[in-house]
């Protein structure tokens, strides 16, 4: 747990919230990200986050618990050729305050699955 942010996997009770978020920030992310705005989306979201070679965390606030955001990693290659994809974004209200540079410092130096 960082100062400002901690992560965690997603759970499906973060269907909500997570999707709320997502769809208030439509206008900065169009182009950039496609994060799950509704139920289906989200359903889509979970089975990814659970594949043998993804890793997803929500970025989620100290001070209240608030979801955030999200960090992906998928398409994770083990073995001598290490490599993945990395995907991420913050709700509107939560950029340019610090928080996904923590979380790029928590996700780095949590043990990820081997």
């Amino acid at each position: 747990m960082g100062k400002q942010v901690f992560l965690r996997p997603p759970t499906k009770s973060d269907l909500s919230e997570f999707t709320a978020l997502n769809r208030a920030s439509t206008g900065m992310h169009r182009g950039l990200v496609s994060p799950p705005k509704v139920a289906e989306q989200f359903e889509s979201f979970l089975k990814r986050s659970r594949r043998v070679d993804s890793v997803c965390f929500l970025i989620c606030r100290v001070e209240d618990d608030a979801v955030i955001g999200s960090i992906t990693l998928s398409q994770i290659f083990r073995g001598g050729f290490q490599n993945g994809y990395i995907g991420y974004y913050l709700g509107t209200p939560y950029v340019r305050r610090g928080y996904m540079t923590e979380a790029f410092s928590s996700c780095f130096n949590t043990r990820l699955r081997n």
